[in-house]
């Protein structure tokens, strides 16, 4: 979370926009979803079942966590995984709200 804030800080520290602060756009996306993954990882470990699938409950992989984290902040549809523990789900909707704000500061930056 803290590269990914690094990486934000960065983006808005002057008015102009260079070239790698557009890297630093396309890489402030991943790392978010891999610590949103991990912090998923964290709960699951302390609240079983946190974030079952359509297959049934049981421990999510990292991968699958990924999945779930990179699908989130997208809204791209979670039919087939969702959190099911209020933890998993303020996590969630915490990682929604990130998501929306990103895409908006980004294109506000982009904009000036």
């Amino acid at each position: 979370f803290y590269t990914a804030y690094a990486r934000i800080s960065y983006m808005f520290e002057d008015s102009w926009v260079t070239k790698d602060e557009l890297f630093a756009v396309g890489d402030c996306f991943p790392v978010l979803v891999f610590a949103f993954a991990y912090l998923f990882m964290a709960i699951q470990q302390v609240y079983p079942a946190s974030v079952p699938s359509s297959y049934g409950p049981g421990q999510r992989t990292l991968l699958g966590l990924i999945y779930y984290s990179g699908a989130n902040p997208t809204s791209v549809g979670l039919s087939d995984v969702g959190p099911f523990r209020p933890h998993a789900r303020a996590i969630g909707t915490v990682e929604q709200l990130a998501g929306v704000m990103y895409v908006a500061m980004v294109i506000s930056r982009l904009g000036r």
